[in-house]
């Protein structure tokens, strides 16, 4: 399995754990493809200090968070796999958006797996959807610990959260000027 990947840099003794951040769209996948690569993201996520909520917005007030719980952040993912040179291609797209729907970081890495197929969900296995899972988190526990709602960490011995640092490589924030309408789609 061939890798392309995106690596940004922590913020030297920051913590995520301040951003509040929700999961706007998830396409590309199928329904069970979909709810395997969110559960495994929300995992990773959580051990990164991520404070992922429910956009109230979009479940109608049903989480019954109060109004100072509304996210900072959401995010749009993408996941797809194709056929490509004999293999399967599988890429994940995250997009970062700021609470006035401003993308703020485009997220992406892509796995090549030297199998094909006619269906080329069939050879994406559940360690390299962990793996596509992983990386993202990581990435977006580093993008939110530069972020101004980001916290000092707390070192702790027995704290399970403490991100991983010394793999990244800086790319800091892009702004691009793409705004999402807040309908699922890039304006």
């Amino acid at each position: 399995m061939g890798t392309t990947e995106m690596r940004i840099a922590w913020r030297e003794g920051m913590s995520p754990r301040g951003a509040r951040i929700a999961l706007a769209s998830f396409g590309g996948a199928s329904e069970v493809v979909a709810d395997r690569f969110t559960y495994l993201f929300h995992q990773a996520a959580e051990r990164r200090d991520i404070d992922l909520i429910a956009d109230a917005e979009r479940d109608g007030g049903k989480t019954g968070r109060k109004p100072e719980s509304k996210p900072n952040y959401f995010l749009r993912a993408y996941l797809s796999a194709t056929p490509d040179d004999g293999g399967t291609l599988v890429a994940a797209v995250w997009d970062i958006f700021d609470a006035s729907k401003n993308r703020l970081q485009r997220l992406k890495n892509m796995r090549f797996i030297k199998a094909g197929a006619a269906d080329p969900w069939s050879v994406v296995s559940d360690a390299t959807l962990q793996d596509l899972a992983t990386n993202a988190a990581e990435n977006l526990a580093a993008f939110l610990s530069n972020m101004p709602e980001a916290q000092p960490r707390l070192l702790q011995a027995n704290n399970a959260r403490t991100p991983v640092e010394g793999r990244a490589v800086s790319m800091g924030a892009q702004p691009n000027g793409d705004a999402w309408n807040g309908q699922g789609a890039a304006r």
